[in-house]
């Protein structure tokens, strides 16, 4: 019996120590900064908000639905690493291209705990880096795009 309670003492710390990717782990409302080098010049956003709804895991990670200051994304996520893309139609008949992956990467913070997701995007128009820290973990009930 007490190799038994010891065995899931275990089994309950290496849980906790392993980094956000079940559900549940990114879920909740983010704060930050968001900051554009364009080619006229510069936009900052602050505060920017963040929003994830994590959906089905899998093995390979988790489904994310996000929105980004209002404008939504979906995506996966798993070990420490995210890419998002915006929500829209592609209507490849058109010649639409499909929407480029933003990475995020994201950890706790060492000193406070608290999630921390970081961006560094590159398009055509220029750069963009973020940085947001969760301030709310509950679901924020974001819809999946389209809906």
């Amino acid at each position: 019996m007490r190799i038994a309670a010891v065995l899931g003492l275990i089994g309950l710390l290496c849980f906790a120590a392993a980094p956000a990717r079940a559900s549940g782990g990114l879920t909740g409302t983010y704060a930050g900064t968001l900051t554009c080098r364009l080619a006229g010049g510069s936009v900052t956003v602050a505060p920017s908000l963040l929003a994830i709804s994590e959906r089905a895991a899998s093995p390979e990670g988790v489904r994310l639905f996000v929105e980004i200051d209002g404008t939504g994304y979906a995506g996966r996520a798993a070990d420490g690493d995210a890419a998002f893309t915006s929500c829209g139609a592609i209507n490849a008949g058109y010649g639409d291209r499909a929407n480029p992956l933003e990475k995020v990467t994201y950890a706790p913070d060492p000193t406070t705990g608290a999630l921390v997701l970081h961006l560094a995007a590159r398009a055509e128009f220029g750069t963009c880096e973020a940085t947001w820290t969760r301030i709310d973990a509950s679901e924020p009930g974001i819809s999946a795009c389209g809906q």
